[in-house]
């Protein structure tokens, strides 16, 4: 039986899909060059506490890939600024901290999860209504259920685990730092596909 949530998130249907994609999407260039300069920016120096200062800048490159305009919803930044210390550092997040975060960027967990790949792209992956479109199998986007940390938290506790499989290493993320000349996260790899393969037709469940 296939497990909900996420009935499309299994790794033939991953492979199968990596198959088809076009990585010469149009904005392409500009958007994968965008990515590895944020990336580069939050691990250039990995014994440097980030600051307010980089947590306002990281916001920013988050909404720069988002449809909304941002504004901040509280004054203090501080312990949004633990939070994304911890996550330099290596740790996970607890579901309070990443309410924490997602309170503080216009109550978005899609934008939440979009500054913390920046910071951390080994172990968070960026989750949005096309990702969510891949996994579910949905045509109809609910946006409640995009926007639900808890979700956030599956499915990123499923795709840690998926991204480990050989199988996945060999055929999928191996292969597109290949195709991309640029060395990328697995979670990276892994998400790419899903955005890419997100608003295509229907398939079947493999």
């Amino acid at each position: 039986m296939l497990n909900a949530p996420f009935p499309y998130l299994n790794l033939q249907k991953i492979i199968g899909e990596f198959q088809l994609i076009d990585l010469a999407f149009p904005g392409a260039e500009s958007y994968l060059m965008s990515y590895a300069a944020f990336v580069r920016y939050f691990n250039k120096d990995k014994t440097k506490a980030l600051t307010e200062d980089d947590l306002v800048i990281g916001i920013h490159f988050a909404y720069g890939w988002m449809p909304t305009i941002f504004e901040f919803k509280h004054a203090s930044l501080k312990e949004a600024v633990t939070i994304i210390n911890k996550v330099k550092n290596g740790g996970l997040l607890s579901t309070e901290e990443l309410n924490v975060l997602k309170i503080l960027l216009n109550n978005s967990i899609v934008g939440t999860s979009k500054l913390l790949h920046f910071i951390s792209p080994e172990n968070y992956a960026i989750w949005d209504s096309r990702v969510y479109r891949f996994v579910t199998g949905r045509d109809k986007v609910d946006h409640s259920k995009v926007n639900s940390v808890s979700l956030y938290t599956t499915y990123l506790q499923r795709i840690r685990e998926l991204v480990k499989e050989e199988q996945f290493l060999t055929s999928v993320h191996q292969p597109l730092c290949t195709q991309l000349k640029q060395e990328i996260s697995p979670l990276r790899a892994l998400e790419l596909v899903l955005y890419l393969g997100g608003p295509n037709k229907k398939t079947a469940l493999i």
